[in-house]
């Protein structure tokens, strides 16, 4: 495929009769073109409306009113009309027969003249666990009603008083730059476009089902032996999927916002291989393995879906458009299936997840032989409750999960939106509930960060194999209700003063050295102000960077210190660490940089990333060698660099940022307190980088300690 998006209503469908025999058939982008997949078209002739928003057809709406609607501008989607536009709204006195209704506070809602055709309501249901999507019947506004069309057997998924929801897809919720509204009856697009020019803009919309399908005749006849290699997936609901489908290879290809999931291993999906891959913004889920089955009567169910490979992909942020989601999720019935190498990160349920059918006897398991290893599994449970970043609702036999590292499984959701259920200790980082768990191998795992020592083995812990795993939970400030100071557990004990085994684990955990793609920004983590860091243990609030398979704690030194017990140092393994905050700040920014002027070949420095009014924008302080040998060097921008008048000498140095977001200021920096440049555009930043990105310059034993943000 050349350089190019191609867009596609309707899906790519492979069938038995396109398999290869004796090789496989390659589908790929040419040299390095980047080529695109992406659902619907491009959409112009767009006319004034009003209020800045501006209106234009898109008759697929209309023609296919049941498939999800997304819109995009220069690649970006846009977020559907909705009230509140931030936060939530909560109800009150809801009524659940013979459909459910609720009442609204009209300080929130006025309703008067509203077109509710096509107004929906998104409900947070049953604690935290999941959320819908419900159509509003109608609105009684002298009571403050709204009634909907949800409804459930259940009445644990009745809503109570207190929960959350928002109100979505209303031309008068339409207040906000990036915001649409789609009429699907009259297959019309209302727009609020982020670009100050609406023509210069490049804004797509899309109501595709899948983009690529792999659909074989049946079991018995698959597709087999084809691979994606390369190619850059952009919306649609489904992006590639799998059914009856052989050896099929996805590999180092991009999957950005999909409406659903990103890549579904289904009914029949054997030896397929997932690897090199990023996956990041799902709507739904960003791999997921799952198989038809019939409940046997007795003895085991027939498996269908099985020996597939999920290996060295970066998927982060799934669940864009619920508050559920996971990164790898096997669900209904998956054997002998391979999640390896993968870093799985902010994933508002879990980062990896087994669901099928409890309470059944353990012949009649259908979750069996899989293999869970050497992956990082970050920032997980960030917008559900009852999860685990590992978490296993089925009767399995034979799981093995070992060698993993876990950070931080917290609710940021549930603890600025607390619902009337909430159970706050149930992020987990390890969770099997209900926990029909036999056989089950836990080994060499290390799980650090908020919520590490919360977790939950099943009901069948004497079959919860637990070998040389360690949690330990440090103490944020202004986070101590999260666990109590001190916690440390090893293989399911409470112990004191014993450390993880590492010769135990295999060095290769995370991303290898072959992943093809750079690390994409991180991550959403709430932390107090001001932040003092001085590296006294975990880093969990940041995300590290790695250049070889392994990593080892030699990152973290007590050789070079400027207070405390130790700082932080770049090594063979550890390059540089990022901080990402959820929101823009302005503050003073800084850190203590250890130098040593004999390394003139050295490239490292600390950086923040931000924007100015047009542009992303990166300021940076520190050493490169390309440009001085003997003088630091100051960043104005990711490619204007230049050096300073400040020699270089070994020791502690101080960089600081000063970020003001006032007109004539912007960011000030000074090396020693020494001011050594000022840009006035950069106001803002989210990201914190210290160490080297060249993955390779000369830096070894240069360190940063006692960050601050003030």
């Amino acid at each position: 495929l050349r350089w190019g998006t191609y867009f596609l209503s309707d899906a790519v469908t492979f069938g038995s009769e396109d398999s290869s025999e004796g090789g496989s058939t390659v589908f790929r982008n040419y040299g390095l073109d980047e080529a695109t997949i992406t659902g619907g078209a491009q959409v112009s002739e767009w006319k004034p409306y009003r209020a800045g928003i501006y209106k234009a057809r898109f008759v697929e709406f209309a023609e296919r009113p049941a498939a999800p609607a997304q819109v995009f501008e220069n690649g970006e989607p846009g977020i559907i009309a909705r009230s509140p536009n931030e936060g939530w709204f909560r109800l009150w006195k809801p009524q659940h027969e013979p459909t459910w209704s609720f009442c609204y506070d009209p300080k929130d809602v006025y309703p008067q003249g509203w077109d509710l055709s096509q107004l929906q309501v998104h409900l947070i249901m049953m604690g935290t666990y999941f959320s819908n999507r419900y159509a509003i019947q109608r609105i009684d506004i002298p009571e403050h009603r709204i009634y909907t069309d949800g409804k459930t057997p259940d009445p644990a998924y009745n809503p109570v008083d207190g929960k959350c929801y928002r109100l979505e897809n209303a031309l008068e919720l339409l207040d906000a730059p990036g915001e649409f509204y789609a009429d699907r009856k009259a297959g019309d697009l209302y727009y609020i476009p982020l670009a100050s020019d609406i023509a210069k803009a490049n804004i797509t919309a899309n109501t595709a089902g899948a983009l690529i399908r792999f659909n074989g005749e049946s079991i018995e006849k698959p597709v087999h032996d084809i691979v994606l290699d390369g190619i850059r997936f952009l919306g649609g609901n489904d992006q590639v999927t799998t059914t009856n489908a052989d050896r099929i290879t996805i590999r180092n290809c991009r999957f950005l916002y999909a409406g659903n999931n990103a890549v579904s291993l289904e009914t029949g999906s054997t030896n397929c291989l997932v690897t090199g891959c990023e996956i990041a913004h799902a709507g739904m889920n960003g791999v997921i393995l799952l198989s038809a089955y019939e409940e046997p009567k007795s003895g085991p169910a027939k498996i269908t879906t099985h020996h597939n490979t999920i290996h060295n992909n970066y998927i982060h942020h799934p669940g864009r458009l619920s508050i559920t989601g996971c990164c790898v999720m096997l669900q209904r019935a998956a054997n002998d299936n391979v999640i390896s190498n993968n870093l799985l990160t902010d994933s508002p349920k879990s980062g990896v997840l087994m669901f099928s059918m409890w309470d059944r006897p353990r012949e009649w398991a259908v979750m069996n032989n899989n293999v869970i290893k050497n992956n990082d599994i970050a920032r997980c449970v960030t917008r559900s409750w009852d999860g685990g970043s590992f978490y296993v609702g089925a009767t399995t036999e034979n799981t093995v999960f070992e060698n993993n590292r876990i950070a931080d499984a917290w609710s940021w959701f549930n603890a600025t939106w607390p619902q009337p259920e909430d159970r706050p200790k149930d992020d987990c980082s390890i969770d099997f509930d209900p926990g029909m768990t036999f056989n089950t191998h836990i080994r060499n795992n290390r799980a650090y960060g908020a919520n590490a020592d919360n977790t939950e083995f099943g009901r069948y812990e004497d079959e919860t194999l637990l070998d040389n795993n360690y949690f330990e939970s440090p103490v944020y400030p202004g986070f101590e209700f999260l666990n109590p100071p001190g916690d440390l557990m090893v293989n399911g004990q409470w112990e004191k003063n014993k450390r993880f085994d590492a010769s135990k684990v295999d060095p290769a955990v995370g991303l290898t050295k072959e992943f093809p793609f750079a690390y994409p920004s991180e991550c959403e983590r709430p932390l107090v102000f001001p932040l003092l860091c001085g590296f006294e243990g975990t880093l969990s609030p940041f995300y590290v960077f790695r250049c070889t398979e392994g990593m080892r704690d030699a990152f973290l030194t007590k050789d070079i210190v400027r207070e405390g017990a130790q700082a932080y140092t770049i090594d063979s393994d550890v390059s540089a660490i990022r901080y990402s905050h959820p929101t823009f700040l302005s503050k003073k920014v800084s850190v203590w940089f250890y130098d040593d002027p004999a390394k003139t070949g050295a490239r490292c420095f600390a950086a923040l990333r931000g924007f100015t009014a047009t542009e992303n924008a990166m300021v940076a302080l520190g050493v490169d060698g390309s440009l001085s040998g003997d003088k630091y060097v100051v960043w104005e921008s990711a490619d204007r660099a230049s050096p300073s008048a400040i020699n270089r000498s070994k020791g502690w140095h101080e960089l600081a940022f000063n970020v003001v977001n006032e007109n004539g200021k912007g960011c000030t920096l000074t090396i020693d307190g020494q001011e050594v440049g000022r840009i006035p555009d950069f106001k803002t930043f989210m990201t914190i980088d210290l160490g080297d990105p060249s993955f390779g310059s000369d830096s070894r034993g240069l360190g940063f300690d006692s960050l601050r943000i003030e």
